[in-house]
């Protein structure tokens, strides 16, 4: 690897790695607004958003990274699948919860609340296993 390659990979990781922080400082933001249903809604939206593109970038990386070799072709499959089970989990974790709310009102605020939770932790496992990799590669 070239020096401008790992600075590049490393500028990336940074940026990827200060997205948490704010996301999870605006959606505490949210739980703050209390007087106006709408208004939180549309604050955790926001989150949601943002979440959702932080683990995007993150599902990319590591198919960027996996299919560049033949010999992580297997590799890069379990990945997606992994992927693709999270996804389903996720919705399906988050849907019982909100069908489960005795509040309907509030059940999108339930369901969103559920939704970037686990796909913060979701971001979390992959930038674990992202320091793991590179620790082994030392």
């Amino acid at each position: 690897m070239t020096i401008k390659y790992l600075s590049i990979i490393t500028l990336f990781s940074l940026s990827i790695m200060a997205l948490p922080i704010q996301a999870a400082k605006t959606s505490a933001q949210c739980e703050e607004i209390k007087d106006n249903i709408i208004k939180t809604s549309r604050c955790f939206d926001t989150v949601k958003l943002a979440v959702e593109r932080e683990l995007q970038m993150w599902v990319n990386n590591y198919t960027l990274n996996l299919g560049n070799s033949p010999e992580n072709r297997p590799n890069l499959r379990m990945f997606k699948r992994s992927q693709n089970s999270f996804v389903t989990f996720r919705e399906n974790s988050c849907r019982w919860q909100y069908l489960s709310s005795k509040e309907k009102i509030r059940a999108d605020i339930i369901y969103k609340r559920c939704y970037i939770s686990l796909s913060q932790q979701r971001i979390k496992e992959l930038s674990l296993i992202e320091l793991n990799i590179s620790k082994l590669k030392k």
